[in-house]
């Protein structure tokens, strides 16, 4: 929480999982950059190693901005 607020986000949830990660941490930063910076601070003081960013994305403005391109594969 401390970190996300000293870049000026704001954490919402840290849950430990089961699977693939050991926990999640559900947070919104300004930037991808901002949160990047976080990932070099924890990882760089040994507590955490290979921590994973998923950016949420807005399906929808993908979907309409990936309608325009107009792409056919070769032989179609």
């Amino acid at each position: 929480k401390q970190l996300s607020e000293a870049m000026g986000g704001k954490m919402h949830s840290m849950d430990i999982v089961r699977g693939s990660y050991d926990f999640i941490v559900v947070s919104d930063m300004p930037s991808f950059e901002d949160f990047a910076a976080i990932k070099l601070v924890v990882e760089s003081s040994g507590a955490v190693k290979n921590l994973t960013i998923l950016e949420a994305i807005d399906f929808t403005k993908a979907t309409t901005k990936a309608s325009k391109i107009g792409y056919k594969a070769p032989g179609q």
